[in-house]
């Protein structure tokens, strides 16, 4: 029997076909089970959030883009799926908020196989149990183009208590969660030559070298630090999550800051067979990055304890302007930006390209 693909049932039947792979990762109707903020959900035509006094709603939106941001002759669907929101999660980490809910908008070619759609749900709905964080809301178009995914999530926090890239002062140190290198190490491998088009986030991990596994399991299954971004409300000076290289972010945070940083390269957190330079600019991490005062270091560790997270102090906070490694002003080359060298709309040949001039892949 052929495979089912999207043109086989009609938009009502594949948005309900999505919302059973949800489950209970969906909020419909009355929303019964879901975060106490969401007083509607899936059924009508908005959700309903009622944020209680003295809180306030944290917002953040990410696409992804076949052929830009994945491919899918690489990656597993749930893999995929699993991504585009743990981009959106990472955000609300950085800032410190819990999450609510999220919506989701998908763009697909009508011969796109069910599969495929059954295969992202999962991923996304195996993290959004996770995260507590249900689907609540969103919208199914068909497109000529690419598979397009877009991802609104919602977050609470108490107010006035969020984190800003702005904040980091002078004499602050600063530190970093996890391991740095693991996506770099973990695309390079996906990416080395043949399409591999495993059905599975379990078949690609056995297909992997044993020592690249932790490496791969990291990047098709980051984990937002939500619970470290809310251990740190109070901590830290100015945080800021890695998404596009530690050089890019960093360079974010202290022009936001209007400081200089200084990171010891030595001290940097590495993941298995990562250098030093992948750890520097490898986008896609999802760690937070962040300042706090000298005398907080045991606050941070006290935080970090209770996230149940590794962290690391990578460097200090000076006076001026700019990013310096070792002593020396990091290159304005490395990491990622969807307009810069490293960007084109044909995914294998951008990371050739930024393997071959930045001695890393993206």
């Amino acid at each position: 029997m052929p495979a089912l693909r999207l043109r086989d049932l009609d938009e009502q039947s594949i948005v309900d076909r999505i919302v059973r792979r949800f489950g209970s990762a969906a909020a419909s109707g009355a929303a019964r089970g879901a975060r106490p903020p969401v007083r509607l959900g899936i059924g009508d035509d908005a959700a309903l959030i009622a944020l209680p006094p003295g809180r306030e709603l944290a917002i953040t939106t990410d696409t992804a883009l076949e052929g830009v941001d994945f491919a899918l002759d690489r990656f597993p669907a749930e893999a995929i799926g699993w991504r585009c929101l743990a981009q959106n999660l990472s955000d609300l980490a950085a800032m410190g908020a819990s999450p609510i809910g999220f919506v989701l908008t998908a763009a697909a070619r009508p011969q796109t196989p069910l599969k495929t759609i059954d295969g992202l749900c999962r991923g996304m709905a195996r993290l959004a149990r996770d995260a507590r964080c249900p689907l609540i809301g969103g919208d199914l178009s068909a497109t000529a183009g690419p598979l397009t995914i877009a991802i609104a999530a919602l977050g609470e926090l108490p107010a006035r208590t969020a984190h800003r890239r702005a904040g980091a002062r002078p004499g602050d140190r600063l530190w970093v969660s996890g391991r740095l290198g693991d996506s770099a190490v973990a695309l390079d491998w996906l990416l080395d030559g043949r399409p591999r088009r495993p059905a599975t986030m379990a078949q690609a991990l056995r297909r992997a070298p044993p020592a690249l596994r932790p490496a791969l399991r990291t990047y098709l299954q980051p984990r937002p630090r939500l619970a470290l971004g809310r251990a740190l409300r109070g901590v830290a000076s100015a945080v800021i999550d890695i998404s596009d290289g530690l050089v890019v972010d960093l360079r974010r945070l202290a022009r936001a800051s209007g400081v200089a940083v200084e990171v010891d390269a030595a001290a940097l957190p590495l993941g298995a067979g990562a250098a030093a330079t992948a750890a520097l600019t490898s986008g896609e991490e999802y760690e937070l990055l962040f300042t706090a005062a000298a005398a907080g270091t045991a606050a941070v560790r006290r935080a970090a304890r209770r996230a149940g997270v590794a962290v690391t102090c990578i460097g200090a906070v000076g006076r001026g302007r700019g990013v310096r490694i070792d002593g020396r002003p990091a290159s304005d080359r490395g990491g990622f930006d969807h307009f810069g060298r490293a960007a084109a709309f044909d995914f294998a040949a951008a990371c050739h390209y930024a393997r071959r001039v930045e001695g890393r892949p993206r």
